[in-house]
């Protein structure tokens, strides 16, 4: 029998159908406006979020620096017997 592994047979069916979800290529956000606030603007749009709370000195005394952990990588090869 033919190894067949490494030729192309039939046609692939999974590329004509989308999978997941795609982002919008527009974003809620308005650059134009961000770009031209002033100092004062963002400080008082700061102050105004209520899921931002003010640091101060004994806040930061007590951060401590946190680094994400190196994953493993894993490396799997996959393969076609072929029957003799």
């Amino acid at each position: 029998m033919k190894d067949l592994s490494s030729r192309h047979v039939g046609q692939n069916l999974m590329n004509d159908v989308p999978i997941g979800k795609t982002l919008p290529n527009e974003t809620a956000t308005d650059w134009q406006r961000l770009q031209h606030l002033s100092d004062p603007d963002i400080h008082a749009a700061v102050a105004a979020d209520p899921d931002i709370f003010p640091t101060d000195d004994g806040f930061w005394d007590k951060a401590e620096l946190v680094l994400s952990q190196r994953r493993a990588t894993i490396t799997l090869e996959v393969g076609c017997a072929s029957t003799p």
